[in-house]
């Protein structure tokens, strides 16, 4: 029996119409299996990359309190405003004594890289963790590309959240304050360092584009170097000024 189909130039039978459809919807469900593997694995990178950083940023700040008997103000650096006309000043960190590339102070994920030249105006201290008082350097400036010092929080927001700081808890210090932070001389290791928001997903609803989904994690980064995957939901809000962030208490370093 001679079998049925289009016949190519050669003579020989091509496929059928059932046979080109069958190829095509075999393609269509590999694509639907493979690319949220891909998606997966570009998100794996993403964390690996900036846990890495994490880890080289606390190798850094031991050395840098080794050298100077406390930890630096940032991690990277910050401008302060020009005073009686004279030029703005620079005050850096970490870089380049300590860091050598600009680029492990970046989240792969951050919306501004290391090209960028803008900075973040006239940070007000309560924008930060419920108010370091920035005294040594008031309305500092930082660069929108360093993503460890600060972030912007929720999708498309202009809502930029410092960080990393050496005393978060307001004018407290001493006896009853809490030692879990930088401003004291040999803080314990399960301090709280820094974290990146850029891992987040977001509630997609417009009510709540700024809420985090269940499940969307924070990558924290303890004094000790460990870096710990925590649920979002204990890093978020963290902008309040009538008390110390919840995070201070509620996440732990773990094992």
């Amino acid at each position: 029996m001679k079998r049925s189909g289009v016949m190519g130039r050669s003579g020989r039978p091509g496929f059928t119409m059932v046979e080109v459809l069958t190829v095509i919807a075999i393609i269509a469900i590999l694509a639907g299996i493979l690319f949220p593997v891909f998606a997966t694995v570009k998100k794996n990178v993403h964390k690996a990359t900036c846990t890495s950083n994490l880890h080289q940023i606390a190798q850094a700040l031991k050395l840098y309190k080794d050298d100077h008997g406390a930890y630096p103000e940032a991690l990277f650096e910050f401008t302060t405003p020009a005073a009686n006309g004279g030029s703005p000043l620079e005050v850096s960190f970490l870089y380049p004594q300590y860091v050598k590339e600009k680029a492990i102070f970046h989240c792969p994920l951050a919306p501004y890289h290391t090209t960028d030249t803008a900075t973040v105006a006239g940070i007000h201290p309560m924008r930060a963790v419920n108010g370091d008082t920035f005294t040594r350097f008031p309305n500092r400036r930082y660069p929108v590309y360093d993503s460890y010092d600060g972030q912007f929080e929720g999708p498309q927001s202009q809502n930029y959240v410092v960080k990393y700081l050496t005393h978060w808890s307001g004018p407290r210090r001493g006896f009853g304050d809490n030692p879990r932070q930088l401003l004291y001389k040999n803080p314990p290791d399960d301090t709280i360092v820094t974290w990146c928001t850029y891992h987040r997903d977001y509630d997609s609803r417009a009510s709540a584009q700024a809420i985090p989904q269940t499940g969307s994690i924070d990558l924290v980064l303890f004094l000790d170097g460990h870096v710990k995957p925590t649920p979002s939901n204990l890093m978020f809000p963290i902008t309040t000024v009538s008390a110390e962030p919840p995070h201070s208490y509620l996440v732990g370093r773990g094992d």
